[in-house]
């Protein structure tokens, strides 16, 4: 095929996504991964929507999805933050410079 897809894929109930070939290794995953993947798949949601809203700029059912999105991004993110530290170092806040705070990825931490 043109799109370079093997036309013998198998579907099946056990390999029915596309990562299903990857391992999951939770018993490794730091305590942040739940939220922080909220936050990324959002962010990846809204990534998305934005490339088609940018063809359709029209499509009112597609803008209301996106600032649903927005909605849950921040919420994902607040969420996090609460819980685990600023995601990014522009979400510092307060009087003391806390983002060194917490440990860093190679630590175990999620910054």
């Amino acid at each position: 095929m043109a799109c370079g897809c093997n036309e013998n894929t198998q579907t099946s109930s056990q390999n029915n996504s596309l990562f299903s070939q990857i391992p999951q290794t939770q018993q490794n995953q730091p305590q942040s991964y739940p939220l922080a993947r909220q936050v990324y798949e959002t962010g990846f949601a809204i990534d998305d929507i934005l490339l088609y809203l940018d063809t359709h700029p029209e499509d009112t059912q597609a803008m209301a999805y996106y600032q649903r999105l927005c909605q849950l991004y921040q919420n994902a993110i607040q969420m996090y933050e609460q819980a685990y530290g600023p995601l990014s170092i522009t979400q510092v806040t307060g009087d003391i410079w806390n983002w060194i705070q917490n440990p860093w990825p190679w630590e175990g931490g999620a910054n």
